[in-house]
């Protein structure tokens, strides 16, 4: 039987990751390069990245070069804390979250923990506990690079096609919506969750459920991201695993817009599952 430790490590990671998937000639791009988030941007003013990075950047775009977001974690029983989620272009994501648990005998256990995943990997914990799975956006990053232009500008309009496509359904369905902080966000109801997704980056703003709710106390939408943040430990590198597709074959389905394979890592604030 799992402890309530452990319970609560992977509860809260699950609960955000819920709330995504409900959702929905070569030139270097310049890192602050997101052309590819917004749906205004003519087709003849792509920019066909000639780097790892700036592929990256335009297969996991985001708003700005790093964003955070901070809650307040509540639940029953007295549990309560707090989780800070950052993300940064190219798949880059850190949460971080700090929970207090009271015990029957009147102490409280305090439960502190983060996960990173970045183009490559995916990690939580350390030494023992240390859990790893290979992330595919690096792979894939790399598969592009080993193609012709011709070929990397079909992937490159392909990838903006798709997110038109996405754009343009929001227009014409936008959903029940809300603002919380401002922040206008599609509200949804699953069975006894409730969550509000900000679209533009796919990170909640808002989360009920029985477990635990999520409060938004504050958003940094240019947020510095630490050297550190994303830098990847030696043990992550030597536990993780290979990558479960072929990269170049899933790039050939993608600049053929056949969207069935990749098309669940194109959606803002990917999250990977871990494990």
């Amino acid at each position: 039987m799992l402890t309530a430790e452990v319970m609560l490590r992977r509860l809260l990671p699950l609960a955000v990751a819920v709330g995504l998937t409900a959702c929905e000639t070569d030139s270097e791009a310049p890192e602050s390069d997101l052309s590819l988030f917004a749906s205004s941007t003519p087709a003849g003013e792509l920019v066909v990245p000639g780097s790892r990075e700036g592929f990256l950047h335009v297969l996991a775009p985001m708003p700005s070069d790093g964003l955070t977001v901070s809650y307040v974690v509540s639940g029953p029983a007295g549990l309560n804390g707090s989780l800070e989620i950052l993300v940064a272009p190219g798949g880059r994501r850190r949460e971080v979250w700090s929970l207090e648990l009271p015990m029957p005998d009147g102490e409280s256990r305090w439960i502190e923990e983060s996960a990173t995943q970045t183009e490559d990997y995916i990690w939580t914990g350390s030494g023992d506990g240390l859990e790893v799975q290979r992330a595919p956006l690096g792979a894939i990053a790399d598969a592009y690079l080993r193609l012709p232009h011709a070929e990397r500008k079909q992937v490159v309009e392909s990838l903006d096609a798709f997110r038109r496509r996405i754009v343009d359904a929001r227009v014409e369905h936008p959903g029940p919506r809300r603002e919380v902080l401002g922040v206008p966000c599609l509200a949804t109801r699953l069975a006894a969750q409730e969550l509000c997704v900000w679209e533009q980056t796919g990170l909640p703003l808002e989360y009920r459920g029985n477990a635990f709710s999520l409060e938004l106390q504050s958003i940094d939408e240019h947020a510095e991201v630490p050297a550190h943040a994303f830098a990847v430990p030696a043990a992550v590198e030597q536990a993780a695993p290979s990558v479960d597709l072929d990269p170049a074959e899933s790039l050939d389905r993608l600049a053929r817009r056949d969207y069935a394979e990749l098309g669940p890592l194109l959606h803002p604030g990917l999250r990977l599952p871990l494990g």
